[in-house]
C-alpha cells in the first residue's frame, strides 16, 4: 500500500453495531473514528485487527435506524468521510399471540380479519390465485377439511379443558396440538403449527403454505418462552417411494419432537412448502436464497415456562434479506404426517434481539 492511500473501504452496518474496514500506510499508526451524523466530535474505535496496512474496527452500542459517519487516519493523513446508516430493529407483531379470530365454527386464525394485509403476491405455479399475508398463519385451513383447528388460542384450549396452563404474559398465547384428523385411511396426523406467511391451497388431503414475510433487517436471534408435553410417536408415514428412505416404522413409539425455525432470506416471493408426496417442496438450511438459519428442537417435557433462544447462523454476513421466517410446530416431522397424537406446544412472549 502506497503512502497517501488511506481510505475507508467498506462498512457492514447492523442495527446496533458496525464493522468498519480501512486501508492505510503499512507500519504506521492506524486509527478509525466515527460519529453520529451532524455531531462535531469524533469517537475513536478500538481496532479488532491491524495487519499489512489493512485495519478493522467493530463498533458496538449504536442506535438503530440512525445516520453515522466514519473515517480512517494513517501516517498523519485523514481519509474521506464515509456515511452509513444502521438498520432498523423492528420486533415481531402479535408476538404474544393475543389476537385471534374464529372464522365460522372451526377455523381459528392467528390474526383478526380487520388486521391490515401487509403483502400480496402471485405464484406462477398457481395461476389465478392471489395470496395475501397479514403476518402469522397456520395450517388450520387444511386441517379443518378433515377435522377442527389444532392451532388455537390458549384461552380456547383452557376453555375446552385441554390444558390448565396460564399464559406466560398478557392474556393469551398459542396452543399447538398434534392430532389425527379425518376418518380411517382418509385421515392424517396434523402437527399444531404457526408461521409467518400464509396458507396456500388445499390439495386433497395435502396442502401448501408460503413461508416468509417482507423484512429487511438482520436480527441476531429469536427468543421466547414455551411449554411442551410430547407424546410417543404413534402416527408414521409408511415407506413408499422417496419418503421410504426418510420415515420408517422404526420411528414408532419414539418421543415426538417440537421444532422451531428462524430464518432470513432473499426471495422473489415467499417460499412454498408442499406436503404432496409426488410434488414435495421442503424448507431446509439448503433452500435456495437463504441468508441465515437457526433451529431449536426438543423432545423433553417441560414442567414450567422455559426460555428458548434461536441464534442465527449467517451464511453471508453482507447479504441483505427481504423475507423473514418464523416457523413453529408441535411435531417436527408433521410435514410427513408423522408424530404423536396430542403432543402439545404452548408458545408466548416471542422477541427479536439485535446487535
Amino acid at each position: 500500500i502506497q503512502e497517501g492511500s488511506t481510505s475507508v473501504t467498506r462498512v457492514n452496518a447492523w442495527a446496533k453495531s458496525a464493522t468498519i474496514y480501512a486501508a492505510g500506510v503499512q507500519d504506521e499508526e492506524h486509527i478509525i473514528e466515527y460519529r453520529r451524523a451532524g455531531e462535531s466530535t469524533w469517537s475513536r474505535a478500538t481496532l479488532s485487527s491491524d495487519a499489512e496496512g489493512t485495519f478493522v474496527a467493530d463498533i458496538k452500542g449504536l442506535t438503530p435506524d440512525t445516520d453515522y459517519e466514519c473515517r480512517a487516519l494513517s501516517n498523519g493523513e485523514e481519509s474521506g468521510v464515509m456515511a452509513f446508516t444502521t438498520e432498523a430493529a423492528p420486533d415481531l407483531q402479535n408476538a404474544g399471540f393475543e389476537d385471534w379470530e374464529l372464522s365460522g365454527k372451526a377455523l381459528w386464525l392467528p390474526y383478526t380479519l380487520s388486521d391490515p394485509i401487509i403483502h400480496t403476491f402471485t405464484d406462477p405455479t398457481h395461476p389465478g390465485e392471489e395470496f395475501k399475508i397479514r403476518y402469522w398463519d397456520t395450517g388450520n385451513h387444511g386441517a379443518i377439511t378433515l377435522g377442527s383447528s389444532n392451532s388455537i388460542p390458549l384461552s380456547a384450549a383452557r376453555a375446552a379443558n385441554l390444558t390448565s396452563i396460564a399464559p406466560y404474559e398478557g392474556e393469551d398465547a398459542a396452543f399447538l396440538q398434534s392430532k389425527f384428523v379425518g376418518i380411517g385411511v382418509a385421515g392424517k396426523l396434523a402437527g399444531g403449527n404457526i408461521f409467518t406467511g400464509t396458507f396456500g391451497v388445499v390439495q386433497g388431503t395435502n396442502g401448501t403454505t408460503y413461508l416468509g414475510i417482507p423484512f429487511t433487517s438482520r436480527p441476531k436471534r429469536l427468543v421466547g418462552y414455551y411449554q411442551y408435553k410430547p407424546q410417543p410417536i404413534n402416527r408414521v408415514l409408511k415407506p413408499d417411494g422417496v419418503d421410504g428412505t426418510f420415515i420408517t416404522s422404526d420411528w414408532a413409539d419414539k418421543s415426538d419432537t417440537l421444532n422451531m425455525v428462524f430464518a432470513l432470506a432473499d426471495w422473489k416471493i415467499p417460499h412454498e412448502v408442499r406436503t404432496d408426496r409426488k410434488n414435495r417442496m421442503d424448507f431446509t438450511p439448503k433452500t435456495p436464497g437463504l441468508i441465515a438459519w437457526g433451529n431449536f428442537t426438543s423432545a423433553e417435557e417441560t414442567k414450567d415456562w422455559t426460555r428458548f433462544e434461536i441464534p442465527l447462523e449467517f451464511f453471508d454476513e453482507y447479504a441483505k434479506p427481504n423475507h423473514m421466517v418464523v416457523m413453529i410446530t408441535s411435531s417436527k416431522w408433521s410435514d410427513y404426517f408423522t408424530g404423536g397424537d396430542n403432543s402439545a406446544l404452548i408458545i408466548d412472549g416471542l422477541h427479536l434481539e439485535y446487535e
